[in-house]
């Protein structure tokens, strides 16, 4: 693993540790929700619509800015 992946996985980490409870966790059941509220670095439902990236005429969703720059670079 490169230093600059180690980095930004153990942000995700820390990002995800320090939610608490702004994102929407299952419970045992599923619940369908609308995809922009979803980042989709993280996978966790957020409850509010997220930051819409464009790549490759597809548009994702991403809570933050360092989720939007991992998903046009990724």
């Amino acid at each position: 693993m490169t230093k600059k992946l180690a980095v930004v996985f153990s942000l995700l980490v820390a990002m995800v540790a320090f939610a608490g409870e702004t994102g929407v966790r299952p419970n045992g059941k599923l619940k369908k929700v609308d995809s922009k509220t979803v980042c989709m670095v993280n996978e966790m439902a957020m409850g509010k619509d997220q930051i819409p990236v464009e790549v490759d005429g597809k548009t994702y969703y991403g809570c933050c800015a360092m989720c939007k720059e991992s998903l046009v670079k990724n």
